[in-house]
């Protein structure tokens, strides 16, 4: 029997929103957000941020996904990927000395793994030696977690600063159809707080996994995303009435007119397209807001999450079987104890922990890529699943191949015309 999991957002928005899920399923991983808690107000007590200044062309580093685990020539195992020098202002390929000579630590390119938990292929060793790094972990993407300044705008005429409701999810920019800015430029989120500096509008916008932030008048924090933040935007960029307007004045500006409204960024690392997950402390109200603005509709929680509901033409009937009641991947599957999938049935894969554990018993379930299934989403899934390993007792073990119970990952509705879709659907169906 194998389980189908279906992937069907963009491969860069997936890296973030299975984690998001997770975080909301497992109860804290990445730590509750309560920016709105007690009103419009936000009530922070640490500052990641360090303000920075820079005339140089804005630059980021932007990995890619991590390819598949390799058993080394030289001894060790590990993943590799791609790690460039990107323009913040159109996300066009730069020389890697724009982001050295901007004192942006680049992210490290490989990663150690372990070939229990994955399957391992043989590396090429006609060719020189890779050179040995000390391993990387998930942490050495927080060593910059810094901001800098990006310039001054002035506060656009349709851009009223009217009074913000218990909820700083701004809804006047979806929808939007005019090539003028919304809101200035910075469409996501309107809140003020009673301690606002930047350093506190830069870990709001951040944990939310924007990018790039601004304070109107001093007294409003505003969010919007950059075009290196293919999570936000999917691989169609921003419409422009969701980007920022040309630039007005510098930072260093002090004319209150053309000033209006100071913008900033985030100038660490977009792993694969998205703020870092291990930054993000979104709730699960925080992912459909920021679909509908980019989509320019509401979309729902459900939706945002599973995909649009569609009826079931067969009713209440059951099917003569599993497998012939598997149209496509979903959470609901029409079932009775004579299909074999009644709840409350063991795992068969179990085993006790060695040494202490929270656990008495481990579930030891394996899980197959399908075929052509890009490396974004094999790196979202794998992150998922060192968290679910982390945090329950189940353990997902990817493998090459499988037989009996296991677990299908694929991308099964990828010709889907909708951006938004599913992010992990659930079906059965008989090996």
């Amino acid at each position: 029997m194998t389980q189908s999991l279906a992937m069907t957002c963009t491969p860069s928005q997936l890296h973030v929103r299975i984690l998001m899920l997770l975080a909301v399923a497992l109860g804290s991983s990445f730590g509750e957000a309560n920016s709105c808690q007690g009103g419009n107000l936000l009530q922070l007590n640490s500052q990641k941020g360090q303000q920075l200044t820079s005339e140089e062309e804005r630059s980021s580093w932007v990995t890619g996904p991590y390819g598949p685990c390799m058993v080394q020539c030289g001894g060790g195992t590990w993943r590799t990927r791609d790690v460039e020098c990107r323009s913040f202002e159109d996300g066009g390929l730069l020389e890697d000395r724009m982001c050295l000579q901007a004192a942006l630590p680049r992210p490290g390119w490989r990663q150690d793994c372990n070939c229990e938990v994955s399957p391992c292929a043989q590396a090429i060793c006609d060719g020189p030696e890779l050179p040995r790094e000390v391993s990387e972990s998930s942490t050495d993407e927080l060593a910059n977690i810094d901001f800098e300044c990006v310039g001054c705008y002035p506060l656009l005429e349709d851009d009223h600063m009217e009074e913000i409701g218990e909820d700083a999810r701004d809804l006047a920019c979806m929808g939007w159809n005019s090539s003028s800015p919304c809101r200035s430029g910075l469409p996501f989120y309107r809140m003020r707080s009673n301690l606002l500096t930047p350093n506190h509008c830069f870990e709001f916008c951040l944990g939310l996994g924007l990018d790039i932030f601004g304070l109107v008048q001093g007294m409003e924090c505003r969010c919007g995303a950059s075009q290196l933040n293919r999570a936000v935007w999917g691989s169609a960029g921003p419409k422009v009435g969701l980007r920022l307007p040309a630039l007005s004045e510098s930072c260093m500006s002090t004319n209150t007119s053309t000033c209006s409204v100071r913008v900033y960024r985030y100038s660490g690392p977009m792993i694969s397209g998205a703020v870092p997950a291990t930054l993000l402390e979104a709730s699960s109200e925080d992912m459909p807001y920021v679909d509908s603005i980019v989509a320019g509709r509401h979309i729902s929680q459900e939706e945002a999450e599973d995909g649009a509901v569609e009826a079931d033409s067969k009713g209440d009937q059951a099917p003569a079987s599993l497998l012939d009641s598997l149209s496509g991947p979903s959470w609901e599957r029409l079932c009775s104890s004579s299909h074999g999938c009644l709840s409350g049935q063991k795992w068969p894969d179990r085993d006790s922990p060695e040494g202490p554990s929270t656990w008495e018993e481990h579930t030891t379930i394996p899980y197959v890529f399908e075929a052509g299934l890009d490396a974004t989403r094999k790196e979202a899934f794998r992150l998922a699943v060192d968290h679910w390993r982390e945090k329950t007792c189940i353990s997902l073990v990817e493998r090459s191949s499988a037989n009996g119970y296991y677990v299908r990952v694929g991308a099964f509705n990828s010709g889907s015309s909708k951006r938004l879709s599913s992010v992990v659907s659930a079906a059965w169906a008989l090996s």
